[in-house]
């Protein structure tokens, strides 16, 4: 059963239709330089609309699951130009850049066409797990989320500067991955999900007991999403 916490439904909406891409879109060393393809970063809708597990948790039906399918396939071909574009670029902090803005629009138009297909609860238990999805740090920015767990110019002005860090330190381990064996591309993912881990870590150690509180209501019920890994696994 897909459970509801009503009051917290129009923050949902407005806090996580459209979050910051660039974390979620850095390079991942597993896929080389390129990074992962365009929209499939872990936690955006076309990811997760094209996981089995979460669409038996919003219970989809058949007709709704084939929908969704002919939905993503239809963005991905209207982005497949996009998509070369992004490999067309040389510099390295170029193309993360281009391809976070390109994944805000993709993740936009997604979140659109989903909300003709979806009922609202379901829209609803989508957002609350996106949400345990998505990083810390970055959802927390959010001026929505922000403006609900009425964080200060203080606090505000602490994310900030963990996101610069984690950037200058995701920067430092991004460049060409090219030429590198399969371990040194593992170590280099290992140290990005680190600096990711440490800044939520921080992130969450500057709220108050209450805000704390209320961030973890707005998730929902803990819902586990298989990694690429153990996908991969099970296969």
């Amino acid at each position: 059963m897909i459970p509801m916490r009503r009051r917290w439904v129009p923050v949902m909406i407005l806090a996580l239709g459209t979050v910051w891409a660039t974390v979620a879109g850095a390079q991942n060393p597993e896929r080389g330089e390129r990074g992962p393809r365009l929209g499939l970063e872990r936690g955006s809708f076309l990811d997760l609309l094209g996981r089995e597990k979460l669409q038996q948790e919003l219970n989809l039906s058949e007709d709704e699951i084939a929908s969704i399918r002919e939905m993503r396939e239809a963005i991905r071909n209207e982005f497949r130009e996009k998509m070369a574009e992004l490999r067309n670029l040389q510099n390295p902090g170029e193309r993360r850049a281009k391809r976070a803005e390109m994944n805000n629009v993709l993740d936009e138009k997604v979140h659109e066409r989903i909300r003709e297909l979806l009922s609202r609860e379901k829209m609803m238990r989508l957002y609350q797990i996106r949400l345990q999805v998505r990083p810390v740090v970055v959802s927390l920015s959010h001026e929505f989320m922000a403006r609900r767990l009425e964080l200060s110019d203080e606090q505000k002005n602490g994310l900030a500067e963990i996101i610069k860090e984690m950037e200058a330190k995701q920067a430092e381990l991004g460049g060409r991955t090219r030429g590198l064996s399969q371990e040194q591309r593992r170590e280099i993912m290992q140290k990005n999900r680190q600096v990711r881990a440490e800044a939520d870590q921080k992130a969450i150690e500057l709220l108050t007991p209450e805000q704390k509180e209320n961030f973890e209501k707005m998730k929902g019920e803990k819902f586990e999403l298989p990694t690429r890994r153990n996908r991969q696994q099970n296969t």
